[in-house]
């Protein structure tokens, strides 16, 4: 149903991970998209030809209610 094929995928596992991969796309100006849950059945999430940086291995959230922050 979805014929889009990112090229690389980076397996994020905290917060550092993300930084380094928008990092890398902004450093050699990529297309990327953000995988969450994986539940976007168009497939409209996925850049074709592009980079994705998949959190769906990301459980938790911290938030900090003083400097409202998450």
């Amino acid at each position: 149903m979805i014929d889009k094929k990112p090229v690389p995928i980076a397996r994020c596992t905290g917060a550092s991970d993300v930084k380094s991969a928008i990092n890398f796309c902004k450093e050699h100006n990529l297309l990327f998209s953000i995988r969450g849950a994986g539940h976007n059945g168009a497939g409209s999430a996925i850049a074709d030809g592009g980079f994705v940086i998949d959190l769906s291995t990301m459980r938790g959230v911290t938030v900090d209610p003083e400097k409202r922050v998450a």
